[in-house]
């Protein structure tokens, strides 16, 4: 349904003033919109690839020993992450895409972080980045092997029971046994990719994991009480550009925010180099592109008076206004996450048709765009 997608982007098209820009996204210096040069690094990337090509001109210039990544594999058919520290490219490579399953921060990334000898770019989620800067600032030690942190915008992660139960109904369907796994890849809103035993390689739309996903299905407990979309304690953030204007562009890109001097000398000089393609654009263009999860994600004060109705404590952070629709949009969100946090509501998810749930998404996008 593009037509009405662009709808929704026209309920949120309005001039965002400077106050209004940084209370949602944070202190930011400059803003970019960017890709890989190296074609190989956009192929199997999610947005660009622009994240990977900052790692690998970090890597080869040497001014870091390794980078800290999430990657997706497979373990006797069921897809699981890990963080790993990747030294070189096709490690990089390996760890392409986004992720949309829980890992702990703490238990697998901060032991491989303290265990490195040498300096480490850092890619987390905004959570992770938060918990990191704390750490860094009680641990000197620590603080000098994060030579750089990357942050990626993020709406919220779910469970890794969505993954298993969206990808149990597909392989039920084809017969065989799951041996690769990625989310998301291609232009726009991407296709899943799955490598099957038989040797094999089947794409899916995105669509059929991220309408549960977008829905709050499965969503982790604690990105209920979380305000941070953009990533605010990055040296660099980044994250997809949602614009209509650029669903036919032949390359997609990646939104790039730099926070610090590490952040924009990491952005400058990795232009210079010739391993990003970049142009400047406004912090607004890139808070237009994401708007309406952003400010729902924001909002922890809707999300704290909706739980009040389901027995669900959110601490309100922010002390937002809390308009009717915000409110309400913010009440399906909660609900969906406690009806997927029973039994018959596991099975009530994935026994509706898919229809149904697309129709209630864009119910709930329209809530979110008002």
């Amino acid at each position: 349904m593009p037509a009405l997608t662009r709808w929704f982007e026209q309920l949120t098209r309005r001039r965002w003033t400077p106050q209004q820009l940084e209370q949602h996204m944070g202190a930011v210096k400059s803003a970019a919109l960017a890709y890989a040069a190296d074609p190989a690094l956009r192929e199997r990337s999610a947005s660009g690839g622009a994240v990977t090509a900052l790692l690998l001109h970090l890597l080869e210039s040497g001014a870091v020993d390794g980078a800290l990544v999430n990657e997706a594999y497979v373990e006797s058919g069921v897809v699981k992450n890990r963080f790993v520290i990747a030294q070189d490219r096709e490690s990089l490579l390996r760890a392409q895409g986004s992720k949309y399953m829980a890992v702990r921060f703490s238990a697998g990334a901060v032991p491989l972080l303290r265990g490195f000898q040498g300096r480490l770019a850092v890619v987390a989620l905004p959570c992770d980045a938060a918990l990191l800067r704390g750490l860094c600032a009680k641990d000197a030690a620590l603080a000098q092997t994060v030579a750089c942190l990357i942050t990626l915008f993020c709406g919220h992660n779910s469970q890794p029971e969505l993954t298993q139960q969206v990808l149990r109904r597909v392989l039920k369907e084809s017969g065989t046994e799951l041996t690769g796994f990625q989310y998301r890849s291609g232009r726009w809103r991407g296709e899943m990719s799955l490598q099957l035993a038989d040797g094999s390689e089947t794409k899916l739309p995105f669509g059929r994991f991220s309408t549960y996903q977008n829905l709050f299905f499965f969503s982790e407990r604690k990105c209920l009480n979380c305000h941070d979309h953009f990533g605010y304690a990055g040296d660099l953030s980044a994250g997809d550009l949602w614009l209509s204007e650029m669903e036919q562009e032949a390359i997609k890109r990646t939104a790039l925010l730099a926070r610090t001097p590490t952040g924009s000398a990491l952005l400058r000089d990795a232009a210079a180099s010739g391993r990003l393609v970049s142009e400047s654009i406004s912090t607004e263009q890139v808070f237009q592109g994401q708007v309406r999860g952003a400010r729902f994600h924001y909002n922890t004060s809707a999300r704290h008076r909706a739980g009040l109705l389901l027995g669900i404590k959110i601490p309100d952070d922010v002390h937002a206004r809390v308009r009717w629709s915000e409110w309400l949009a913010a009440f399906i969100a909660l609900f969906n996450y406690r009806l997927s946090t029973a039994k018959y509501g596991r099975k009530l998810i994935f026994a509706v048709p898919k229809v149904i749930w697309k129709v209630y998404l864009y119910l709930f996008k329209a809530l979110e765009s008002l």
